[in-house]
């Protein structure tokens, strides 16, 4: 009679675990793929910032009586130099890309994701991390960042909810109590014979 009580526990604790590995997995992926898409868009608005002043620049000077050469080069140099920079934080970009994929980069993530739970030392998440720092490293070097899926706070939230709700409510239903005289055995011939 134990024995089916011991299979579900064990597939309880299997379902447990891999949720934490997955929920781990989301959290440290949106970390990474927020330090990137910050660092983008930072370097899009200085590249678009310059290319607008350089416009607005030329643009006024058109109606100071300068001659159009002068106005003309220095438009061009301002465009030139917006160019130069998206080159520059291209670079920056890859760099910072092949950073947060490191092994330190990913422990600098892993660190900043879970700053309660290494100060509170909990082996439990640090086994985690050790568990999937490799494969996590093995898969986003495959995919790179950018083209890396969004994970939303959604995702994480119904991934939490999961470790705190639902994996408790499971093993109140596979409790001992539902296992002893038999009433699990009672609950589904009952089932049977309403149908």
């Amino acid at each position: 009679m134990k024995a089916p009580k011991r299979r579900i526990d064990n597939a309880i604790t299997r379902l447990g675990d891999s949720i934490s590995l997955l929920l781990m997995h989301a959290q440290i992926t949106k970390d990474i793929k927020k330090q990137y898409s910050s660092l983008v868009w930072r370097n899009r608005a200085e590249v678009a910032g310059v290319a607008v002043l350089s416009t607005t620049v030329t643009g006024g000077l058109l109606f100071s009586g300068l001659p159009p050469q002068v106005v003309g080069g220095i438009g061009g140099f301002g465009l030139l130099g917006a160019g130069a920079l998206q080159v520059y934080n291209g670079r920056a970009v890859e760099a910072e890309e092949k950073r947060l994929l490191e092994d330190q980069g990913l422990v600098d993530t892993f660190r900043r994701t879970h700053v309660r739970q290494i100060n509170e030392h909990d082996e439990f998440v640090v086994s985690i991390w050790n568990r999937i720092k490799e494969p996590l490293k093995a898969n986003l070097n495959a995919m790179g960042i950018r083209e890396m899926g969004a994970v939303s706070n959604k995702d994480i939230a119904g991934l939490q909810k999961i470790l705190d709700e639902d994996i408790p409510a499971l093993r109140r239903l596979a409790s001992p109590a539902k296992w002893t005289n038999g009433s699990v055995g009672n609950e589904e011939e009952k089932e049977g014979d309403t149908r």
